[in-house]
């Protein structure tokens, strides 16, 4: 039996159609009929010619309206309104057009349930097939959004010397995602996690003492922390949502991250770095995400999709630290994401498939002067800088797999720095390193 909470207008049973349904858009509809057919995102994408990001994003908006965890589950539900002739693309003219006899609704249910054993079994037997288990995971367990990769900067070290700095990256080299330690020069790599829950965005604290993460430890995803050699691991958020994407501010102090509580398909949230006083920034019903803090503290960097008002994709926003002054720095045709703030506060590194493949770009903090820094064939994403500003960290899947690269600030003298075998995640899951000063 599928599990969901109901949504407003829906009785208990689950007999009447549900409000979600109606709701959802044309595109979020194709989204999941495609999924349906094909079991993975990746396919959906080519299909509907779209990139693999936005396709989860509108599969988060889904399972919002809908009112499950799960993107099987909102599959399942979308593909037997269309057999009971539950979701029709318009809202009933009323209630009583709604209703169904007693046989048909018996009729209902038992093709239900054995449209629910079918497809429960394509789903599984796709995933396998197709190979792609480990970007259905997040989904499967996590719910409100897919973790993304994420990087931001800690403490520094010495400027010019990256041996003095060290990485917190999620990896599923031991088959589930835990929280990695490794220094820029491949070397000192240690699982800090280390137990059978899916941990991803790491993020480091300003002084290098604490990582914060995501879990699935306790069921749904929520927020964690712990001492930055795995030890001490506190619980900050509890909630019945999910939690992902956490950032320090710069003084410690306070920690932001993604929510989709309170019914939303996605929001900025901020709490204090113990977990108490937790507050939404963003206050909207867009799907926010993906924040990082200015260096001085006063501004937090994220990206949204807001098609009201204008958005064709994702694109990059700043707020105040408070949430006011939400303001739209890129205007792009393509997806604009995953943004990260340069330690000096001048410029803003992203990522974007405006050209047709997923790269890096960087842009002034104003939105400016928007240049792009890799040219390859597969995806690159999830970017961070240096403590000292020198240089760009970023994630790519061009050889095949999910490494950590770093470049100079031009583009130049890109290099694997998980070419030893210490890989980071798989494309499409939780998380990239932070980095901070190594202790010596």
């Amino acid at each position: 039996m599928v599990n969901r909470m109901p949504t407003q207008g829906q009785d208990s049973t689950g007999d009447r159609p549900e409000p979600g349904l109606y709701a959802l858009t044309s595109r979020e509809r194709e989204v999941l009929d495609a999924l349906a057919e094909l079991g993975y995102a990746k396919g959906v994408a080519r299909r509907l010619g779209i990139s693999t990001r936005t396709v989860e994003a509108h599969l988060a908006n889904a399972r919002a309206k809908l009112g499950v965890e799960t993107t099987v589950q909102a599959v399942l539900i979308f593909r037997e309104s269309q057999l009971t002739g539950q979701a029709a693309p318009e809202p009933p003219e009323s209630q009583d057009a709604r209703q169904r006899s007693e046989a048909t609704r018996s009729a209902a249910l038992a093709l239900r349930r054995r449209l629910r054993l079918a497809l429960a079994a394509f789903a599984v037997s796709a995933l396998v097939i197709v190979g792609f288990w480990g970007a259905f995971r997040a989904m499967l367990t996590g719910g409100g959004s897919n973790p993304s990769t994420k990087i931001s900067v800690g403490p520094p070290g010495m400027p010019g010397d990256d041996s003095s700095v060290w990485m917190a990256y999620s990896s599923d080299h031991g088959g589930n995602y835990d929280i990695f330690r490794m220094n820029l020069d491949g070397t000192g790599v240690t699982n800090l996690t280390n137990h059978p829950a899916n941990d991803g965005s790491p993020a480091v604290s300003p002084d290098g003492s604490k990582i914060t993460f995501a879990s699935d430890l306790s069921g749904t995803h929520q927020i964690f922390v712990m001492n930055s050699d795995g030890t001490d691991v506190k619980r900050l958020t509890f909630n019945e949502a999910s939690d992902f994407n956490p950032t320090w501010s710069p003084d410690g102090r306070k920690i932001a991250f993604f929510s989709n509580r309170d019914s939303h398909p996605g929001e900025i949230y901020v709490m204090n770095a113990d977990g108490s006083g937790q507050r939404n920034l963003t206050n909207n019903n867009y799907n926010d995400d993906h924040p990082d803090w200015s260096p001085d503290g006063s501004m937090i960097v994220f990206y949204s999709y807001r098609p009201d008002l204008g958005d064709l994709e994702q694109e990059i926003y700043v707020m105040n630290a408070d949430g006011t002054g939400q303001k739209r720095l890129t205007h792009s045709p393509g997806l604009d994401w995953l943004p990260a703030w340069s330690p000096d506060g001048t410029r803003i590194a992203f990522a974007s498939d405006r050209d047709g493949n997923e790269e890096i770009y960087v842009m002034n903090a104003d939105g400016s002067d928007q240049t792009r820094l890799t040219h390859s064939d597969r995806t690159d994403r999830a970017c961070d800088w240096t403590p000292d500003g020198l240089k760009i960290l970023f994630e790519s899947v061009r050889d095949g797999f999910c490494s950590v690269y770093m470049m100079n600030l031009d583009g130049s003298h890109q290099t694997n720095l998980t070419a030893s075998g210490a890989r980071a995640s798989n494309e499409g899951s939780p998380s990239l390193p932070q980095v901070a000063p190594v202790d010596r």
